[in-house]
Formats: C-alpha cells, sequence, structure tokens
C-alpha cells in the first residue's frame, strides 16, 4: 500500500501511516467504521503502490481489519463511559481479541507446529510436551515422513530436492512409484506442521523455491543441535557451559533416523559435530587437568578417546600425563 488512514471525529486529527490518498482516487478502498447512520470514522486504504485494483480476497481483508478499528474503538469509548461494567467490557476485549486473532489467520494464514528437536544421538521431535509418534498421513509411511522431516531440517536454507529425497528413502522403488510415494509423504508431513491450514491453501511450514524444498525455520522453537553450538560459541571459558554442552550430546547426529541417518548427506554434519565434541572434552579434561580433579579429568580424556575411535592424540598425551 502506499498508505492507510484512519480518521474519526472523535479523536483529535487521523491515525496514518505512510501517505495513503484521501482524495478522489477511484484506485483506493474507503470504509466506513461503524453503521453508515452514524460512523465513528472512516478508514482509507491505499491506493496500492503498484497501481493495481484490489482482489476480491484482499477486499475481504480490508472489511476485516476495518470491523475490528471499529470494535477496538467502541471498546475504547465505553472503557471510558462505563469503566465500572468490568464484566461486560472483558467479554468485550474477548470478541475484540478474536477478531484480532481471525485477522492475523486472514494475513499470515493458520499457526504452524512448534517443534523442539533431539537430533545429537536417537532422534526425537516434540511438539508442545509431546514425543511425535506418528509422521506423516494415513497415505504415507511414518518412517519416510521422519525421514523427509529429518533431511529437511538438517538442509536448512540449503533445502533438498525431489531427486535427493526419493534417492535416500525410496532407492529401490521405481520412478513413478517413488514419485507418487514422495508426494504422498510430503502431503501428510505438511498436513501434521500445519493442521488447521485450509486444503487449497499454500504451505508455510514447507516451502518449494528454484526446484528445493525447505523447511520454514519457525517451525522449529529450540534444537539440541543448536543450543550445542550456541554453547560452544560463547566466548570464555566455563566448566559449567562446557558441561551443559556435553550433556547435549547423546550421540551420534542422527543416530537412528529411519533412511536418512544410514545415508551420505549426514556424514558430512555428523563428523563435524563428533568432531566438536571430541574438542570438548579434551578442553574440560585440560580444565579439570589444572584443577587437580585427576579422576575428571581421565573421565574426560577416556571419553574422547572412545567417541574419537582411539584417534585423539590431544585426549591420548592427556592420559598419559595422568599415567605420569
Amino acid at each position: 500500500l502506499s498508505g492507510a488512514v484512519v480518521a474519526t471525529d472523535r479523536l483529535s486529527g487521523a491515525i496514518s501511516i505512510g501517505s495513503a490518498d484521501r482524495s478522489a482516487n477511484p484506485a483506493a478502498v474507503r470504509l466506513p467504521l461503524g453503521p453508515a447512520a452514524s460512523p465513528l470514522g472512516e478508514v482509507t486504504f491505499g491506493p496500492k503502490a503498484s497501481g493495481a485494483d484490489f482482489s476480491q480476497r484482499e477486499r475481504l481483508f480490508l472489511a476485516q481489519a476495518a470491523e475490528f478499528f471499529t470494535s477496538a474503538l467502541h471498546l475504547g469509548q465505553r472503557q471510558s463511559a462505563e469503566a465500572a461494567v468490568i464484566s461486560d467490557l472483558a467479554e468485550q476485549r474477548r470478541r475484540v481479541a478474536e477478531q484480532a486473532t481471525r485477522l492475523n489467520v486472514a494475513l499470515m494464514g493458520p499457526p504452524l507446529a512448534s517443534l523442539r528437536i533431539h537430533a545429537l544421538g536417537p532422534f526425537q521431535v516434540e511438539d508442545g510436551e509431546a514425543p511425535i509418534r506418528q509422521w506423516g498421513g494415513p497415505k504415507a509411511g511414518s518412517r519416510q515422513a521422519e525421514a523427509a522431516f529429518a533431511f529437511l531440517f538438517d538442509r536448512g536454507d540449503r533445502g533438498a530436492s525431489k531427486d535427493e529425497m526419493i534417492e535416500v528413502i525410496w532407492p529401490d522403488v521405481d520412478l513413478d512409484h517413488a514419485d507418487l510415494a514422495f508426494h504422498r509423504t510430503l502431503v501428510g508431513l505438511r498436513g501434521m506442521l500445519e493442521p488447521a491450514r485450509p486444503a487449497r491453501q499454500a504451505s508455510r511450514a514447507i516451502v518449494f523455491h528454484n526446484d528445493r524444498y525447505r523447511l520454514a525455520p519457525e517451525v522449529v522453537v529450540w534444537s539440541d543441535v543448536a543450543a550445542f553450538e550456541e554453547l560452544l560459541g560463547a566466548g570464555g571459558d566455563g566448566v559449567d557451559r562446557y558441561e551443559q554442552a556435553r550433556r547435549l550430546y547423546r550421540g551420534d547426529f542422527l543416530d537412528d533416523c529411519p533412511f536418512y541417518g544410514d545415508s551420505a548427506y549426514v556424514e558430512e554434519r555428523r563428523g563435524l559435530l563428533r568432531g566438536q565434541f571430541v574438542d570438548l572434552l579434551v578442553t574440560l579434561g585440560r580444565h579439570y587437568e589444572q584443577r587437580g580433579d585427576l579422576p575428571a579429568a581421565a573421565a574426560a580424556y577416556r571419553q574422547a578417546m572412545a567417541v574419537s575411535g582411539d584417534d585423539s592424540p590431544p585426549a591420548a598425551a592427556g592420559l598419559g600425563r595422568l599415567d605420569a
């Protein structure tokens, strides 16, 4: 929009955003605030910066906005005049809040899932406080949908192509059946992440752009991988911080994830995270060694040797110093 203006005789001046044209511009949309016989004022939207006309869907949305403004203004007047009528005001607040929610849904779409992901070790995803047991829909295999989600989670902004996912999840299925299985799995996965999304509305949880599928960042509210890397990247030394990171690392990245956990795609990041964990254990061992806590130092060095497959010279050297 070029701008928007809310004007009312009962407020001193107008509330405006941008430079909305309040003259007789046919491209602008003007709506009364309240009944035509006694409106509180008028709201003007636009014209559009592009000069195009408003679509029917946009006009419906603007009408909802005008209803919301009207309710909010009525509520403000009643709060001033009838502050003692608490119960009535509370009910009207609830209705205004519901309209605000509907307005937000009309603009942004239904809310997405808010997931907590444990990927360092056994793969577990929680929606709220309950772990997800059934992935996808009735026509999609749960293990395949879980693998597709893990693939997209690991890839992040890089995304993944359909061919890459089919290669990992349906390697022995002929192309036509694999293509059908892929699309059914994606529909089921999107339905799980956006249960309130209308059937014909585009998905916001898994978007398709430039031949690649990407998981929307807002779907994941927390992951142990991000928390682990954040703790490692924090400045300064701190045994408590290192121990927090140590507890987060329960095993190899996506250790038991079906299909994707056994693919070559996961190996690079899995090796990187494992190396970071070994370095963390060596650092912890040195801290404990300097403190004189030799049992804790030895435990950290031995764990570093075990995780690295006995291929950590710094940890071996640390154990050698303790033996000496």
